[in-house]
């Protein structure tokens, strides 16, 4: 029986990169306390930009200062908490507020500051008991929508910045907070209504412009985030995160030249800005998959070495962050198919990114489930186990670490084991995802149960109609089912999607015997020998950039199918055409392949001898 190749298309971006590769972007876009509605002193402005290079030291002195200088400014405060607490310590920070309350008991700014320090539960109970001493003040309104925040409870963390707001109505501060609760509960609507109105009273505010295009682009504007954040890039060139955002915008989009040209423009200005080439790393391997298709070829290593740069420059700068290294293991795991060192690379980033994840997070199953991956890639299965499984210890509903851990289990041959307990489990949460409709049916194809494997093949092109993987899979079942009308249909559009895969022609071909349409059949297999016999690529001129691993040989595989190729056209043109000029062209070059055919030998040497 024919199996579908374990394989997924070299060509086609991994479900596991592209699910984890978001991880990469998200650390930029989680509004912090750095961005305040107004803008305070040049203090915390010089704070702000020491924290965007990283220089924690520096930017406390800075906002020590600008509170000795003014101790009613609330930014500095804020701040100096937020990055204070590594630093200077949790316990020290706590008894410092503590006490300055303690001295101005009637200041609900004081109030508000050390209650926010304390563990969410405590810190409610407070804000609470300071809403009924200052019913006339903002603070423990906000205080206390920020907890609500904290605890998951947004629509009652809404309410308590309308209370806010309600104290406060001029204030624009307050509104600007609102925006920001609104970005954290997914109220992106909401928030760019409430942005526009912190942008009526004040037009050019950066926090503001900032927060309207992250809103624009989460609803699906990208254009119209562009052009917010363009106005920040014309106040100011040097505007680094501005850049940056834009060139999000333009990646939802698909413009990725324009996008990596923008975070170009933002690294020129910030060299540390390890967001920046996070995104640059990404960016680069959606570019080079997309020109290997519009070229109509598999991608080479060469279309991937910008991704590898930005990832490695991630890497060195943000070293001791996590989304820093994912990029990196990212970037390589997307040429391993090409190059099978890659993926030990990108093995490596991913366990330095674990190292960064102590605690169980969102995060640390993305990475997880992208070590499962490269781990699968590698053959390691145990190993890919264990990686899939500590993803589902902290998340039970992720249905890639369900496939990983089922595809680890069905490459040794366990396959019932695998559908009994992963795939189906990873079904009561995803009941209509192609992918496990696919490896369901591909595992009961594996053990001769045709009739259910090919309900769920079906399944997955119905859920899934433009993955073309699934398309070929279906189709190569119909064949091994000898229906071959129906695998002809399905594999006519895969050959129409991937005219540069000789897995496809091979497959299409057959078919195309099987149906005795000999013309489809000579394309077929023409195809696959001047795919296969095509020039290898010339040697990229030197660059700045580390070489890569030298590409590996022609897999054995390859060559046994250009020698088969040469002797199905041998036979189609020879027998079933009557072109015997064409028949020994093909015959002539599968002997100088090395082919033997013990129990052809003589009609060979008939058509090369011109009998």
């Amino acid at each position: 029986m024919s199996m579908p190749a374990l394989v997924p298309f070299r060509a086609l971006p991994r479900g596991a990169l592209v699910a984890a590769l978001v991880m990469a972007l998200v650390a930029g876009f989680a509004p912090g306390p750095a961005r305040a509605a107004d803008a305070g002193s040049s203090l915390v402005d010089e704070a702000r930009v020491k924290l965007r290079k990283r220089d924690v030291r520096g930017a406390l002195a800075a906002l020590e200062k600008a509170i000795a200088a003014d101790p009613t400014n609330a930014d500095a405060h804020i701040l100096y908490q937020d990055f204070g607490r590594e630093a200077v310590g949790p316990e020290i920070l706590v008894t410092s507020y503590r006490t300055k309350a303690a001295d101005k008991p009637d200041d609900p700014l004081l109030a508000f500051l050390y209650a926010r320090l304390l563990p969410p539960e405590e810190a409610l109970k407070e804000f609470d008991a300071k809403i009924k001493k200052f019913p006339a003040s903002p603070w423990p309104h906000a205080g206390k929508a920020r907890v609500l925040e904290t605890l998951g409870r947004h629509a009652e963390a809404g309410l308590a910045y309308d209370a806010a707001l309600l104290a406060a109505p001029t204030q624009i501060r307050f509104k600007a907070y609102q925006a920001y609760g609104m970005e954290r509960s997914g109220h992106w609507t909401a928030a760019i209504d409430a942005w526009k109105a912190v942008l009526a009273v004040a037009p050019k505010d950066r926090a503001a412009l900032l927060g309207l295009g992250e809103a624009q682009r989460q609803i699906g504007s990208a254009a119209e985030a562009v052009t917010t954040l363009s106005e920040l890039v014309k106040a100011d060139p040097t505007d680094a995160e501005a850049r940056y955002r834009i060139a999000i915008a333009n990646a939802d989009e698909g413009k990725l030249d324009e996008a990596l040209t923008s975070i170009d423009a933002a690294l020129a200005t910030d060299r540390t800005f390890v967001e920046a080439y996070c995104a640059g790393a990404e960016i680069s391997v959606r570019r080079a998959f997309e020109t290997a298709e519009k070229e109509k070829r598999d991608p080479v290593e060469k279309d991937f070495e910008k991704a590898i740069a930005y990832g490695a420059k991630a890497a060195a700068v943000g070293s001791d962050r996590a989304d820093a290294h994912f990029a990196y293991g990212a970037a390589h795991e997307a040429v391993g198919e090409i190059a099978q060192t890659h993926y030990d690379t990108a093995a490596v980033e991913y366990d330095a990114a674990l190292a960064l994840l102590p605690l169980p997070s969102a995060e640390k199953v993305r990475t997880l489930c992208a070590k499962a991956f490269v781990l699968l890639r590698l053959q390691k299965w145990d190993q890919a186990l264990t990686a899939a499984e500590k993803a589902l210890g902290i998340d039970e509903k992720c249905v890639s670490a369900y496939l990983h851990a089922g595809f680890a289990l069905a490459a040794q041959g366990r396959q019932e084991e695998a559908i009994k307990k992963y795939y189906r489990p990873g079904q009561k949460y995803a009941p209509d995802d192609a992918r496990l409709h696919h490896a369901i049916g591909t595992a009961l194809w594996e053990t001769t149960k045709d009739i259910e494997a090919k309900k769920e093949l079906e399944a997955a092109v119905k859920a899934d109609p433009k993955n073309v993987r699934y398309r070929l899979t279906l189709g190569q079942m119909y064949y091994d089912l000898k229906m071959f009308k129906p695998a002809g249909e399905q594999l006519v559009r895969v050959v129409e999607a991937r005219p540069y895969d000789v897995e496809c022609w091979r497959s299409y071909g057959r078919v195309c015997c099987a149906l005795k349409d000999w013309d489809q059949a000579v394309e077929s297999y023409e195809t696959i020998c001047k795919l296969l016999e095509a020039p290898a690529p010339a040697a990229a001129a030197p660059s700045d950039t580390p070489a890569a691993p030298a590409p590996e040989a022609a897999a054995p595989m390859d060559e046994d199918l250009l020698k088969k190729a040469h002797l199905y056209l041998a036979i189609i043109y020879g027998d079933h055409m009557k072109k015997r000029d064409k028949a020994k062209e093909h015959a002539k070059r599968f002997v100088q392949l090395g082919g033997v055919d013990q129990n052809l030998q003589s009609f060979i040497d008939d058509l090369i001898s011109g009998n």
